[in-house]
């Protein structure tokens, strides 16, 4: 049986520390690599035994991932702030790093992050791409509303949204006509930006299904559909409302129990992007962040989009379970 050679990976910009240990946890070779996809697959290619690699899930992760693939190991994505919590010591180097990576993938004791395929990648930075043009869109419109109101130049509202109409504005202040300029060229690159997101709801049946769902239109659903699919990796309704970052803090003391703000630790893509974008078109109203925390029910829409993505043959547990918990049905 051949052996499994564990590999971790401290990843940066333009360096790439690798450690490999045996099964037993000694270490086989450390070494400092280049950011090159070809350093890094010539090094996996030679090592011994079966390859597993771990690497943190940091902005550079992807195509040291698909790197890994070429070579033929096995890479995992960890979860970069829960990893720190288990693997923190009063010595931190790359080396350190890396080596700890290893350890944990060896020990079965690795908390993992999801790697999304290609596909959802590309759906995903699409999504990405919108929401970042949209609001620095929304942002030089605010900007040039403001030169408007401190000149004391009247105007409709909604007015720098209207191709024809905000034209009329053109010739009046020289910052007025860089603003115009500048809100031409970002409407320029939003629109094709659009026309893919819509592309992409036609042929996304997951995106379809949620925009079924009574106010969330096209570009929510696609955000929805980029960033939760496949839903089957959330084991129940509450991890996908804490995925969201719509769960409210728990803060217990004795025998109280105090609700706080919506919880910071989740996918901020997903947070920013849909929710409380109301301002972005497709988007919904924002939720509430003050003293009333929203509260998920079995009537709501996240717990409707999470029924309907689910896979069909999961139950609830029990006729009166409020857990949200999802369970496979017992064998046949």
């Amino acid at each position: 049986m051949e052996s499994t050679t564990y590999v971790g990976l401290d990843v940066h910009k333009s360096v790439v520390v690798a450690t490999a240990v045996d099964p037993m946890g000694n270490r086989i070779d450390q070494r400092k690599l280049g950011p090159t996809d070809g350093e890094l697959t010539e090094y996996l290619r030679g090592l011994p035994g079966q390859k597993q690699v771990a690497l943190e899930a940091t902005t550079v992760w992807e195509h040291f991932y698909d790197a890994a693939l070429r070579a033929g190991a096995s890479p995992v994505l960890s979860n970069p702030l829960k990893t720190r919590l288990i693997a923190e010591t009063s010595l931190k180097s790359d080396r350190v790093d890396s080596e700890a990576l290893a350890t944990l993938l060896r020990l079965n004791a690795l908390p993992t992050a999801f790697a999304p395929p290609p596909e959802i990648r590309v759906l995903r930075r699409l999504v990405r791409d919108w929401v970042f043009f949209e609001r620095k869109l929304t942002a030089v419109r605010n900007h040039t509303y403001s030169i408007l109101l401190a000149k004391g130049i009247p105007y409709s509202s909604g007015l720098l949204s209207r191709k024809r109409r905000r034209e009329e504005l053109r010739g009046r202040l020289p910052e007025v006509d860089r603003s115009l300029d500048a809100i031409h060229a970002l409407e320029e690159l939003v629109a094709p930006i659009e026309k893919e997101l819509t592309s992409a709801y036609t042929k996304s049946p997951e995106a379809q299904l949620v925009g079924s769902i009574p106010g969330i239109g096209p570009f929510t659903a696609v955000t929805l559909a980029a960033f939760r699919t496949p839903i089957g990796r959330f084991r129940n309704v509450r991890q996908v409302i804490a995925y969201c970052g719509l769960c409210p803090t728990n803060h217990p003391t004795a025998d109280t129990s105090y609700q706080g703000h919506l919880r910071p630790d989740c996918n901020l893509d997903m947070h920013d992007s849909a929710w409380p974008s109301g301002s972005l078109r497709g988007g919904v109203a924002p939720l509430p962040r003050g003293d009333a925390p929203w509260r998920p029910t079995r009537t709501s829409g996240w717990a409707s989009t999470a029924s309907r993505l689910s896979p069909p043959h999961w139950t609830r547990k029990g006729p009166r379970s409020t857990s949200g918990r999802w369970v496979p049905p017992p064998p046949s």
